[in-house]
């Protein structure tokens, strides 16, 4: 069941802090189930420009339509940050709307969000043969959700269990990155894999609320390489080689 919450924001002038000027900042206050916290709005006016009952500047005064303008804007950014915060499934407080609205949290909200978190904070962790795969998993990530979602980015609340299995299904139908290198059963489960390795540094940062894979299991099919026979074993042992790089090869 849905939280209903109360919420508010309205627009007030700071008396505290009077400039030397006679201005006063305007400070937006959030308040959500009683608990409010306010938010400077970088923007000042005299007080007997201000009207109280409005939350904004008389109409009547020079310039006030560009700063009722800026408050309005500021008003549905707030209403937007809650309505990210919402969709994100996270617990919600008023102070929590004021640092998505400054930039301060460092919440991944969407999928190019966490591809860009994880080539700057991961790949660099992993051996440079693993790391290089990760593009080509990126690239099927963003070309599957082009296609099914006609977007190029999403939000990471819509990756769920759902979204997984469509992956899995769209790898094995896709038309592959180069054409010469179809996608085998084993492929796609490594991208499988290296995607649930993404969405697990979200769900451990709680930009993701569940983890979308938990019901999931990597299928991978049993391979036997080709052996080398006893001819091309000694082809290789009296090979000569004079190139330094073969040699060490």
């Amino acid at each position: 069941m849905k939280t209903l919450h109360t919420f508010n924001v309205h627009f007030w002038l700071k008396k505290t802090s009077i400039r030397k000027n006679g201005s006063i900042p305007i400070y937006a206050r959030i308040r959500l189930d009683g608990s409010p916290v306010d938010l400077s709005t970088k923007l000042e006016i005299k007080e007997e420009h201000w009207s109280v009952k409005a939350g904004r500047v008389n109409l009547k005064v020079k310039n006030a339509g560009t700063i009722n303008e800026s408050l309005d804007i500021i008003y549905q950014n707030i209403l937007k940050c809650r309505k990210e915060l919402e969709t994100e499934g996270r617990y919600l407080t008023a102070n929590d709307i004021k640092i998505r609205f400054l930039g301060l949290d460092t919440t991944l909200r969407t999928l190019k969000d966490l591809l860009k978190y994880h080539r700057e904070n991961e790949i660099q962790k992993l051996e440079l043969g693993t790391a290089k795969n990760y593009n080509a998993t990126e690239k099927y990530l963003l070309s599957f959700i082009q296609q099914r979602f006609r977007v190029s980015d999403i939000s990471l609340a819509q990756i769920n269990y759902s979204f997984v299995l469509n992956f899995e299904q769209y790898l094995r139908t896709c038309r592959p990155l180069m054409k010469s290198q179809k996608l085998s059963n084993n492929g796609i489960m490594k991208h499988m894999e290296r995607f649930k390795k993404m969405t697990t540094i979200a769900h451990k940062l709680e930009s993701l609320k569940k983890d979308p894979f938990a019901f999931f299991n990597t299928k991978f099919e049993p391979y036997d390489r080709a052996v080398l026979t006893i001819a091309e074993l000694n082809e290789i042992i009296e090979l000569r080689l004079t190139d330094v790089g073969l040699i060490r090869v």
